[in-house]
Parts: structure tokens; C-alpha cells; sequence
């Protein structure tokens, strides 16, 4: 089950979602992320990556990220609890953060992100998706992970909640964003 993950974790990645997170806390004084924030950036990484895990089961992949996807190497069992892993050592990382809400926060992300999985899975091989459809997708699989990685990031660099709903409405477009030039590179 570990081994299943670490084969995905080393494989690489654009690492974004840390990324976003780092920088959303570099935003606001002390402009120097702590641990607390480096911790929180990991976190949405891995939550990403169990996604990545899942997904591949899900939709029978077979490379990811140039490798043969740990599903492959592993079987479908060690990828899903290799997954699972992921989700439950980032939940314990975001409880132990000291900063409460972000714990109902992630936990929403996951909502919205299983409520999309299952959306792209009921339309699979649909390719007249509306355009509302085709976002409500984008807003649960990839713009929720990207909202919390700046909520998280600009919350443990101490921002207000005005602040924070600024940031976290910042990462929405750039999950959008992101999640529109990736479909566009796929086709």
C-alpha cells in the first residue's frame, strides 16, 4: 500500500497545489512561510495524489506521468488504500495544524471532489456535457483542492477572513484556469 503511493510520489508532478499554497502565505507578513504552511502545502499534494491514485483505478490507467501507474505495478487494491493512505495522513496533518478551520474546509474539498468524481463517472463517454456540467466538474475535481491550498496557506500566515475569501476565490480561477489549459493540452 506505501509502496503503491511512494511509486506515484516519486514519479514527479508540477507540485501547483503546494506551490499555491506557499505563495498564498508569502502574500502576507512575515512574507516567510513556517513549518506550519510547509506541513499544509504536503498536505494538498498528497490529497492531490490520492485523487491521482483513485483515478487511475477508476478510469483503468495505465501511465501517469510517463511511468506505468502504480495501479499496474501494485494492483487495484494497494492503488485505492495507497490513496486512502494519502487522505488520512494529510486529514492528521490538518487537525494537528492548529488552525480549526481548516479542518471542515478540507473536509468540504473531499465532498466536492468525490460529488464530481461521480458526476464525470455518470457521464462517462458523454461528449454533449454542457458547459455548466463540464464545470460543476472542474469546481469539485480540481478548483476546490486549489481554493483550499491558498485558504490553507494564507490562514497559517495569519490573514483575516476577508483576506482569506480573497485568496481562496483567487485559487478557484486558477483551478479553472489550470484544469482549462490541461483538457485543452490533452485534446
Amino acid at each position: 500500500v506505501a509502496a503503491s503511493a511512494r511509486h506515484l510520489l516519486a514519479a514527479g508532478g508540477k507540485r501547483v497545489r503546494p506551490m499555491v499554497c506557499l505563495l498564498a502565505a508569502r502574500a502576507f507578513p512575515p512574507r516567510e512561510p513556517g513549518p506550519v504552511v510547509l506541513q499544509l502545502a504536503i498536505v494538498a499534494e498528497a490529497i492531490h495524489n490520492a485523487t491521482l491514485l483513485h483515478d487511475d483505478v477508476i478510469d483503468l490507467g495505465e501511465v501517469r506521468r510517463g511511468k506505468p501507474a502504480s495501479r499496474l505495478l501494485f494492483g487495484n487494491g494497494a492503488s485505492i488504500l495507497g490513496g486512502d493512505l494519502l487522505l488520512v495522513k494529510g486529514l492528521s496533518v490538518v487537525a494537528m495544524s492548529g488552525i480549526p478551520a481548516l479542518v471542515p474546509a478540507v473536509i468540504d474539498v473531499l465532498r466536492r471532489m468525490v460529488g464530481a468524481e461521480a458526476l464525470q463517472l455518470e457521464n462517462r463517454g458523454r461528449a454533449d456535457l454542457t458547459v455548466d456540467e463540464y464545470f460543476r466538474v472542474v469546481d469539485g475535481k480540481t478548483a476546490s483542492l486549489f481554493e483550499w491550498s491558498m485558504e490553507a496557506g494564507a490562514r497559517a500566515a495569519g490573514a483575516n477572513e476577508d483576506e482569506v475569501e480573497a485568496v481562496r476565490q483567487y485559487g478557484h480561477h486558477v483551478g479553472y484556469a489550470f484544469q482549462l489549459l490541461d483538457d485543452l493540452l490533452d485534446i
